[in-house]
């Protein structure tokens, strides 16, 4: 007889553990992650172009700026735009704000050509 409850301790010993793990287990999953915040991520702007020069090419009768701006990201780039101004402050300033520089940035690279 004492061979009969020798052999039931050991399956009984067993399914105890095995409910013990499951709880603790069952725990450990449910409890809150008290890890940081998800991580937040701000959008970048694309590369910086570094801008090499901005030409303005000023005409005084028909009231406009041709500008020229030339830059380089993974190649050299030629951007040309107009602007309805003639005024130098005027017209650093409408630069600066297109090429999102500023505004000493946009004063050490340009130069003009007055019509």
């Amino acid at each position: 007889m004492r061979f009969g409850l020798d052999w039931l301790a050991l399956p009984l010993l067993g399914l105890l553990f095995w409910a013990g793990s499951s709880l603790i287990g069952q725990q450990l999953l449910n409890r809150p992650n008290p890890t940081a915040p998800a991580l937040q991520v701000e959008p970048q702007p694309s590369p910086t172009e570094q801008v090499l020069s901005i030409k303005v090419a000023i005409d005084r009768d028909r009231g406009v700026s041709q500008v020229s701006v030339r830059a380089v990201t993974s190649v050299i780039k030629q951007q040309t735009f107009e602007i309805s101004a003639t005024d130098a402050r005027q017209l650093e300033a409408v630069i600066a704000q297109q090429l999102k520089l500023s505004p000493q940035q946009v004063k050490a690279l340009i130069r003009y050509q007055v019509k």
